[in-house]
């Protein structure tokens, strides 16, 4: 592809090419890390045979489909950074009202994370997670920015959600970032509990598979970001590791498993997810009109985090999408003319 077509599918103004526009890579690359992490899981759960077997399956058609998508690109649209400017600024006025509202942030403790917010105006601070995505440059700043409002508000899926933003934009070689946040957000977790003096320290057994023994504060959060999903769809809901996940610390069953709702096997519904998801990144990207390019890629994005729980499936999703498309149409209509490409 050459650059003049390159700039084409990015709906990059001419004279802006060096604002960091970009094209996402294989639409494969969500189910295929949920993949790893699942076998990851299974090994540490001590699964039965019958499950390998499905994951084996598993694997066989996503890196099938990996392969064949190898040269698919997903444009990431050009954003204009007074979108991204504005998009900050609403959701920190926002987060500055709740906090006058309710009296304090959920990090020190003046109100539960799960009470705070105003309804459906609390997505605007949600949307802020596209901003280290999006933003044509000084996306390590943004990132910052997100993180520390997520920790103020307790809200990993904000944190997670703006590091694989982040890191799609930027790259893997940016391997300093990822261990950073993960950190961050695992200690966030065991912070949340000091605060609500909820316990957890859990011991498992040693017949439970892995040997992991005693699991301290820290590595528990790390553990149940691992095991929970496979706990409450290919596992036992606990009974496989001796943690009681779902009662006790992990109640949410991630959007891959929807379809077992309707009594569709677990490992066809975590096949058929991840490839619907991907055919609709790849229609959205090919369309001309701007929203759905964009609504693509961010997509594209939040389906890596489908893996723990409703990243998609939600209402604070739905709610950042429309944000984002908000906040371009009223700049579009204020500055048509730089934002003609984006039509």
């Amino acid at each position: 592809m050459n650059a003049a077509s390159q700039l084409e599918i990015l709906g990059v103004p001419q004279d802006s090419a060096a604002t960091g526009s970009h094209l996402l890579r294989n639409p494969m690359a969500p189910g295929l890390a949920a993949w790893l992490l699942l076998c990851v899981a299974h090994v540490i759960s001590g699964g039965n045979a019958g499950t390998s077997k499905a994951l084996f399956a598993v694997g066989v058609w996503f890196g099938a489909l990996f392969y064949v998508f190898r040269h698919v690109r997903i444009p990431l649209p050009w954003v204009a950074p007074r979108d991204i400017k504005l998009i900050s600024l609403l959701a920190l006025w926002v987060l500055l009202l709740e906090m006058i509202y309710f009296g304090g942030l959920p990090l020190f403790g003046t109100v539960r994370y799960y009470e705070f917010g105003f309804p459906f105006l609390h997505h605007i601070v949600f949307a802020l997670w596209v901003v280290p995505l999006l933003a044509p440059r000084r996306n390590a700043l943004y990132l910052c920015l997100v993180l520390v409002a997520g920790a103020a508000i307790f809200n990993r899926q904000i944190m997670l959600l703006a590091l694989a933003g982040f890191l799609l934009r930027k790259g893997l070689r940016h391997i300093g970032v990822p261990l950073g946040v993960g950190a961050a957000v695992v200690a966030l977790g065991s912070l949340r509990n000091r605060v609500y003096g909820i316990e957890e320290i859990v011991l498992v057994p040693s017949d439970a598979g892995g040997g992991l023994g005693f699991i301290g504060s820290l590595l528990f959060w790390a553990y149940l970001y691992v095991v929970g999903p496979y706990d409450v769809t290919f596992g036992t809901g606990g009974s496989a590791t001796g943690i009681v996940l779902t009662s006790a610390y992990w109640n949410t069953v991630p959007d891959w498993a929807v379809l077992t709702n309707f009594g569709v096997p677990t490992a066809v519904s975590l096949a058929a997810f991840y490839s619907i998801i991907a055919g609709l990144v790849i229609l959205l990207t090919r369309l001309r009109l701007y929203e759905a390019r964009l609504f693509g890629a961010l997509i594209h994005t939040m389906s890596f985090m489908a893996f723990f729980s409703s990243a998609l499936i939600s209402t604070p999703v739905i709610g950042s999408l429309l944000v984002v498309a908000f906040v371009h149409r009223i700049q579009q209509l204020r500055e048509p003319d730089a934002h003609a490409t984006g039509s």
